[in-house]
């Protein structure tokens, strides 16, 4: 059933033949049902200044059980780190005219001891730059998101 939900999800992104691949989509929907224990309940920072960019995935994980929590800013962002606990942090690589905002705030979270798996979203991947120091990963593409995201849950709460 979990199966099935989370792959008609996937189908329903607009333009998900752009972000995603019919392995990709049919990949993570099995792994979302037999995951599922790992990571029900477990808590995502999203950080985006445009989290509608976003709704489909966050739709995802909540139907899954995970809570999502949003800053559309660093700061903000960062405030939610000291506040509460978070297991993974997805964040956009640009964020208003600063195109590395999402470095910048991968290395202020290290400054404060922040270490949790960060996965970076960009407009425009390019595996020739590899994955920046200190994430946990980075990609354009909503299947390869969710597994990353799978990838790091099952570290931390495995």
């Amino acid at each position: 059933m979990i199966t099935s939900k989370v792959k008609a999800r996937l189908e329903d992104i607009p333009r998900s033949s752009d972000v995603s691949t019919e392995h990709g989509r049919n990949q993570v929907a099995r792994r979302a049902a037999r995951l599922q224990p790992i990571f029900r309940g477990a808590r995502v920072l999203l950080v985006n200044d445009f989290p509608a960019e976003m709704e489909h995935v966050t739709g995802i994980l909540r139907a899954l059980g995970v809570e999502v929590e949003v800053a559309t800013t660093s700061e903000d962002a960062t405030s939610m780190l000291a506040q509460r606990q978070f297991d993974v942090v997805i964040s956009d690589m640009r964020r208003g005219e600063t195109p590395d905002e999402g470095l910048r705030f991968l290395k202020r979270m290290r400054e404060k001891r922040v270490y949790l798996p960060t996965i970076f979203t960009v407009g425009q991947y390019k595996p020739e730059l590899g994955t920046p120091a200190h994430a946990f990963g980075i990609t354009n593409r909503v299947d390869e998101l969710l597994n990353l995201l799978f990838d790091a849950l099952e570290r931390t709460r495995g």
